[in-house]
């Protein structure tokens, strides 16, 4: 496996776990694990931003 392979490998799967932290498993009728990196990327900032929006939310 090359190294660039494996970098991508590391990341997909440290986005993934962060996403099934969050209660994320699937997006649409797709496993995370089936999705290229950048939609898992995608995904994990717009459950991001959203998480952060509550929290500001939640602040005031």
């Amino acid at each position: 496996m090359t190294k660039l392979r494996k970098a991508v490998n590391q990341k997909k799967e440290k986005l993934i776990h962060q996403l099934l932290s969050l209660g994320i498993y699937k997006k649409e009728d797709n496993h995370l694990y089936e999705l290229p990196l950048s939609e898992i990327e995608l995904e994990y900032h717009k459950q991001y931003k959203s998480q952060s929006v509550n929290k500001q939310n939640q602040q005031y």
